[in-house]
Formats: C-alpha cells, sequence, structure tokens
C-alpha cells in the first residue's frame, strides 16, 4: 500500500535545501557589501587626495602669480628676482610645501600662451632667457646673495635673463614670466608617492617712458 509522503516529512527534507540558499544568499549579500565597501572607500580616498592636491596646486599657482605681480612692477630694478623669490617662498611656507620647492624660472615670455622655454626647465645649460633657481637656493637666500648691478643671485646655473638685461620702455617692454615646480606628496600611497606640479604666470612689465 503506497503512502502519500506527511507535511512533516516534506518539510524535513526540504529543510537542508533551505538552509543551503540561506547560507548561499548570505554569502552573495556579504561579497556585494565587500565590493561597495571597496567602492566607497577608493572614492574616498580619492577625494581625499585631490583636496590635498588641489591645496598645492592652488599655493602654487598664487606662488607663481605674486611673483609675476612684483617682477613687473620692480621692472629692472636690482631687487627686482629676490622680491620675486621671496612672494614666492611665502606662499609656499604658509602652505607647509617650501621644502617641496623644487625650481624657479623667471623668464622672458616671447610665445602666445606665455610658455616657459623648454630647455629652462631642465636645470641645466641653457642659452634661452631665463634664470634658474633650484628650491634650495630659493630656501637659503638672503637679499646680499643678489647683485647690486645685475640683480641676479651669485653661484646661478642660469642667469641669462636678470634685471638689469629686462626692458621696461613703455612701447616695447618685456613679458616677465616665473614657473614654478612643487613636489605634491601623496597622503595614502593609493596613487604612487606623488607628482610634481608645475605652474605659470607673465606679466607685462609696469613701463616707463623712455
Amino acid at each position: 500500500m503506497n503512502r502519500t509522503p506527511t507535511t512533516a516529512h516534506s518539510t524535513r527534507r526540504s529543510a537542508p535545501f533551505a538552509r543551503g540558499r540561506r547560507r548561499r544568499d548570505a554569502g552573495v549579500v556579504l561579497v556585494e557589501f565587500a565590493l561597495v565597501v571597496n567602492m566607497l572607500l577608493g572614492m574616498g580616498l580619492g577625494i581625499y587626495e585631490f583636496g590635498f592636491a588641489w591645496r598645492t596646486s592652488a599655493a602654487v599657482t598664487s606662488g607663481a602669480r605674486s611673483a609675476a605681480r612684483t617682477g613687473s612692477s620692480l621692472a629692472t630694478d636690482d631687487s627686482a628676482d629676490y622680491q620675486a623669490l621671496s612672494s614666492i617662498r611665502a606662499d609656499l611656507q604658509a602652505s607647509g610645501l617650501l621644502d617641496n620647492l623644487l625650481l624657479v624660472v623667471v623668464y622672458k615670455s616671447t610665445t602666445a600662451d606665455g610658455a616657459v622655454p623648454a630647455s629652462c626647465k631642465t636645470n641645466l645649460s641653457t642659452s634661452a632667457l631665463c634664470d634658474i633657481y633650484t628650491g634650495a637656493q630659493v630656501r637659503a637666500m638672503v637679499e646680499s646673495d643678489f647683485s647690486t648691478t645685475t640683480g641676479c643671485m651669485s653661484g646661478m646655473i642660469v642667469a641669462n635673463y636678470c634685471p638689469d638685461v629686462r626692458n621696461s620702455i613703455m612701447a616695447t617692454a618685456d613679458y616677465v614670466g616665473v614657473w614654478v615646480e612643487v613636489r605634491h606628496d601623496y597622503q595614502t600611497g593609493m596613487f604612487g608617492s606623488g607628482i610634481e606640479i608645475k605652474r605659470n604666470a607673465v606679466m607685462r612689465i609696469e613701463p616707463r617712458v623712455a
């Protein structure tokens, strides 16, 4: 005589399958949760790093602009470079970035986009119209390091555009540019050790009547 399975027997037989399904569902949830957490963590760290990089970029931009403005107003004065570099030093010091300063180039801008001559960024000998200052020189400089004749610092690698040769005649006044390179160190190491942030600013020398 055949017996029809009772409800209790069916429940007992299906219980292991239900438990297995619940375990599988729980595992899927945990995997999805881990993926979401990793994604959110990556986004959070990215935003964090972007904020610090933006802060560094803003400080470097401010320093370049301040220096160009100073160089423009002082024109051929023998303190022009010293005062321009001092403004960069002050901006970076206030942002805690002075130790990360790598290079400063003061140059004659002759291109439509105001770009610094490529050879002036290599920290090597060049015939281009620029003055090259290392970060170490800017950090350690004092006013007496600068010639009262040319306005350039003694011991410079390149001194081809000292204040005394700049043109401040009203009709043909030079455009003086300042290019600043600063090392930005990443905080978390997620994107590597860091990058170099480079900014420049150009202003026309305030002219005088010939």
